[in-house]
């Protein structure tokens, strides 16, 4: 029978749809590499064409396997407020500007409760900095924007938070008397996303204690 998940004509059926999805997301991926958690979809892609073809004991050890990588030996980013911190059974490596560690007490499921942990401490850090702020400002957030937005109960009307702004907004914003501030990295992406170098031109960062 074709519906017979032994029939090399399913499995085969299996096999490409599975490999085109990954390779649309991996395109996906590639053309806008933000956040590698836009790849998640592609994982019941990848068990499902890899268990087609394995015994039903290698299958449970597979999927045993799959449950205590929840928990254990994950590939996390260290850093203070955006990441997680090492724990003492870590593999640490500096890749270009970012530290990284294969971690063995800590897998994607701890350390994304930690990560959630700390950018949550450390946009009300932000929050905290911004009832100093006496005159009309401008905040390029990028990433922290909608972390402000939802914890910031008690905002301060001078100050305005953006997602990023193109050059000419920043121009016009400064020629109107605004402040322009930048949150910890989000000059660098301010400029990625308008493909060009200008935001420190216009903007200081923010200093937070």
């Amino acid at each position: 029978k074709h519906s017979d998940p032994e029939n090399s004509i399913t499995k085969r059926c299996i096999l490409f749809t599975s490999a085109g999805v990954v390779l649309l997301y991996l395109v996906a991926y590639f053309i806008l590499p933000f956040k590698s958690e836009f790849l998640i979809p592609i994982i019941p892609f990848v068990v499902m064409s890899i268990v087609i073809y394995l015994p039903k004991t290698a299958i449970r050890l597979l999927l045993i396997g799959l449950i205590f990588s929840c928990f254990a030996g994950g590939i996390n980013l260290i850093h203070e407020y955006r990441g997680i911190s090492a724990s003492n059974l870590a593999f640490i490596k500096t890749i270009k500007t970012e530290v990284v560690a294969f971690d063995l007490l800590k897998g994607p499921v701890i350390a994304e409760q930690e990560k959630r942990k700390n950018q949550v401490q450390f946009a009300h850090k932000i929050i905290e900095a911004e009832k100093n702020i006496q005159q009309p400002t401008v905040v390029i957030s990028g990433w922290w924007y909608n972390y402000i937005k939802s914890l910031n109960t008690k905002s301060n009307h001078n100050v305005n938070y953006v997602y990023y702004e193109p050059q000419s907004v920043l121009v016009d914003l400064k020629n109107r008397g605004y402040k322009i501030y930048y949150l910890p990295e989000q000059d660098f992406w301010n400029n990625k996303r308008f493909k060009s170098d200008f935001t420190k031109d216009l903007a200081n960062p923010l200093v937070l204690d």
